[in-house]
């Protein structure tokens, strides 16, 4: 059985675990989050920036030894400054938004080894019972129920991480 096939058996930190004890690699980890955003995402929408070589970057730079080092991680796009991330706020009018700096959040979740490689689909402002986004597509659907919304602003991060990380 191939991680890809059990990865949702396991939480973050025992992710973490697996790479520290080199049983596989961040890169490895990346890849098969990476393949399950491509699988998931055109259905469900939670994802509405992906980045695979950034992140590959910052894997290859040498990660921190931190509490999750390896983890593939998804920033929330509302109010999340991060240098290599653009963010949307769910608003096409601040689409690509791009930062100088790292929020203190981003580096922490940077110093516990995180790997970042993507933002999640936030609807316009945070605001709404839905996640709706007019900068992602169509709304974001619950993966138990495709006929469903996984709810308001934190829509997208539910599902992306039930899914991909």
């Amino acid at each position: 059985m191939s991680l890809t096939d059990r990865f949702d058996t396991y939480d973050a930190v025992a992710l973490a675990e697996l790479v520290a004890k080199k049983e596989v690699s961040a890169s490895e980890l990346l890849e098969v989050s990476i393949s399950l955003a491509e699988k998931h995402n055109p259905t469900l929408n939670a994802l509405v920036h992906v980045n695979a070589g950034q992140a590959q970057k910052h894997i290859d730079a040498g990660l921190p030894q931190g509490p999750l080092t390896g983890v593939p991680f998804l920033l929330k796009d509302l109010s999340t400054e991060a240098v290599h991330w653009p963010s949307h706020n769910g608003s096409n009018l601040l689409r690509d938004t791009r930062y100088t700096r790292n929020s203190t959040r981003v580096d922490r979740l940077y110093d516990a080894g995180l790997v970042i490689f993507g933002r999640t689909t936030s609807p316009e402002g945070g605001i709404g019972a839905a996640t709706e986004s007019a900068v992602s597509g169509p709304p974001t659907r619950n993966p138990w129920n495709t006929e469903h919304t996984p709810g308001g602003s934190s829509g997208g991060p539910g599902v992306a991480h039930v899914l991909v990380c």
